[in-house]
């Protein structure tokens, strides 16, 4: 990922990235970043957009959108650009991991003005649960991400390059991670085994409803925008 001022986060732009990482012992076919390839826009699309005949829709949200563990050519709008550009339409994989619908909207705003496409697909929502539930709100700060490791200012992208400075970013990170987790429960499992230590799921928030509010204010919000803009809009569930 790399900072973006306008959507607080992104994919770097023109990567490809075919070293996968190795599964877990618990989870044998979890391998991340099989085959990633991203384009000047930061989306994992391996062709421009720009160079795309036909009427284009963009598929809007997460992971499970991005395919993240899939290869490029196999992630849902890619099987889905490959049915349908011999009927004259382009289907462009415009998923981000770990977007929430604050980051899906601020990119239908700015992909929408840059390219204007003929629909949007949208499958969003389960980041939004997921990061209440392991970190609590606020869940419209676009710059917050599950992980919490990003830089969120442009000088703070400027010291993420130094290597030195990271470190030291690191590791004042680390402490205050520690802090922020004092009232999360902490699995010590995944510490004894030399697994990286995440925060746990807090099962009081599984029935708090909180989230979907935003959720489905931002989301009404993009789906309006579409509207304004005659874009047909669809969304998955």
């Amino acid at each position: 990922f790399t900072f973006d001022k306008d959507l607080g986060y992104i994919y770097r732009k023109n990567m490809k990235n075919d070293e996968p990482t190795t599964p877990l012992p618990s989870a044998p076919r979890r391998i991340n970043y099989v085959d990633f390839r991203t384009n000047s826009d930061g989306l994992p699309c391996h062709e421009e957009i720009s160079s795309m005949p036909g009427k284009q829709i963009f598929c809007i949200g997460g992971s499970t959108t991005a395919g993240a563990e899939s290869r490029y050519d196999q992630t849902y709008p890619a099987l889905l650009d490959q049915k349908m550009r011999g009927d004259g339409y382009r289907v462009i994989n415009a998923g981000v991991s770990a977007y929430r619908s604050i980051h899906e909207k601020l990119l239908f705003n700015k992909l929408s003005l840059k390219y204007d496409p003929w629909a949007i697909i949208i499958f969003s929502g389960y980041n939004e649960w997921q990061d209440f539930t392991f970190l609590g709100p606020p869940m419209n700060a676009k710059f917050n991400h599950t992980l919490d490791f990003l830089p969120k200012t442009s000088l703070g992208q400027i010291m993420h390059q130094s290597a030195a400075l990271h470190l030291a970013d690191q590791i004042w990170k680390h402490q205050g991670w520690r802090r922020k987790l004092g009232k999360v429960r902490i699995p010590g499992e995944y510490k004894n085994r030399g697994y990286p230590v995440y925060p746990k799921f807090n099962i009081e928030s599984v029935d708090d409803t909180v989230w979907q509010d935003e959720w489905g204010n931002n989301i009404d919000e993009l789906i309006r925008m579409a509207k304004e803009r005659d874009i047909k809009c669809y969304l998955l569930g």
